[in-house]
């Protein structure tokens, strides 16, 4: 075993030693967690980064997603934000001492593209890429006993980034990388159906959209922000099935979306095409989705690209935790079944029925009866969504 690969392995397999949170936690102890978190962070951060700020109203203790709007089931995690030349995520448990941050994800994610780079023989001058990358860790709740608990883009305190670090953690499959990708129209997308995804290394996914040039080399330019908002890609790829290539869609989401697809066609008379949302439950259940016009809502759906587990929570809910952390623009509102919210920047909770949430509204499905809903979400413990968008020709 290299040593980088030792270094992976001491952080992933370090036990829990201490008893549990307790269930139905009051204020109180989600306070002292906070506290307990603050303080290994402070501690770890003045002896590694004297120049980083704690940002101490960001820390929270991390919810298992069973708890629904109000948390109930408190971890031994806590996360929360950091200053150190940007802001960036620490997250530490507070039983055992762990730490991941966000600190050296970038220079993780810069070895990491050369190695997307070299295997499909593309580079800086026509393809722009993006990694996220999940880790499951082991949490303890409700008085010893254990879940996983999802964290996003950060890795082990101290570890050495390299070329050889980001090929382990390539090939481990502890993380679930997703590398998305834009790239010009001077590139073949067979590559991408030619080229065996697993080469990278294991629980990879590779997404690639396909633009115009003169889009793609304004992406990163300053007053550009969001230019392919409203572009369809000429053609896409994933290397999971989802999307197909030279720009067809699902038939199974095009199915369930022909008739959104035909009235948003029938409104819009210059053929412009228009993006139609919808959303996936366990592979199985096809909802069109109305997008709520807010920036919580635009930053969602510019970054959902993963699959969400939400599980039962209390009252009409269920709940996920997000792969990254949004801007918060909470406030107390009535929601109906179908409504879908981010809480906090951080969970997202679906309603399956009546119920009042404090978040900020992204989206309503639309079109189904309440016996749809109940089919595909009530009385689950568990349910996966995915997120998808559709285009009009």
């Amino acid at each position: 075993m290299t040593d980088h690969k030792k270094n992976i392995a001491a952080f992933l397999c370090v036990p829990l030693l201490c008893g549990c949170i307790p269930s139905d936690y009051s204020k109180e102890e989600s306070d002292d967690a906070k506290a307990k978190g603050i303080a290994i962070a402070e501690a770890y951060l003045q002896g590694n980064y004297s120049s980083a700020r704690i940002k101490e109203g960001t820390f929270r203790p991390i919810d298992t997603g069973k708890s629904g709007v109000v948390g109930t089931h408190m971890s031994d995690w806590v996360k929360g934000t950091y200053t150190n030349g940007g802001e960036r995520t620490i997250v530490v448990n507070i039983e055992t001492g762990e730490i991941y941050t966000s600190e050296d994800w970038i220079d993780f994610c810069i070895y990491g593209k050369e190695l997307v780079y070299d295997l499909y023989g593309l580079s800086e001058a026509n393809a722009l890429i993006e990694i996220s990358g999940k880790i499951e860790l082991p949490a303890c709740v409700d008085d010893d006993s254990y879940e996983d608990i999802s964290i996003w883009d950060v890795l082990p305190a101290n570890v050495k980034v390299d070329d050889d670090f980001a090929k382990d953690v390539f090939a481990s499959g502890e993380y679930r990388l997703t590398i998305r990708m834009i790239v010009n129209d001077e590139v073949d997308m067979e590559i991408f159906e030619n080229t065996d995804p697993d080469l990278l290394g294991s629980n990879i996914r590779v997404m690639a959209d396909q633009y115009p040039k003169e889009l793609v080399d304004r992406y990163y330019t300053p007053g550009s922000e969001g230019i392919l908002d409203n572009e369809k890609p000429i053609a896409s790829y994933d290397s999971e099935g989802r999307v197909l290539n030279s720009g067809t869609n699902n038939n199974t989401n095009n199915n369930a979306n022909n008739g959104a697809a035909q009235t948003q066609t029938d409104e819009n008379e210059d053929m412009t095409p228009v993006a139609i949302r919808y959303v996936v439950a366990d592979e199985e259940e096809v909802f069109s989705l109305d997008e709520e016009d807010n920036p919580v809502a635009k930053e969602f759906y510019d970054k959902a690209n993963e699959e969400i587990v939400l599980r039962n929570g209390e009252g009409n809910t269920m709940t996920g935790d997000l792969p990254v952390t949004l801007q918060a623009e909470d406030k107390e509102m009535t929601a109906e079944a179908g409504d879908i919210f981010v809480c906090e920047g951080n969970r997202i909770v679906l309603c399956t029925g009546q119920e009042t949430v404090c978040g900020t509204l992204i989206g309503r499905i639309s079109g189904a009866t309440d016996e749809e809903l109940d089919e595909a979400f009530g009385g689950k413990e568990e349910v996966t969504l995915r997120f998808g968008c559709d285009w009009t020709e």
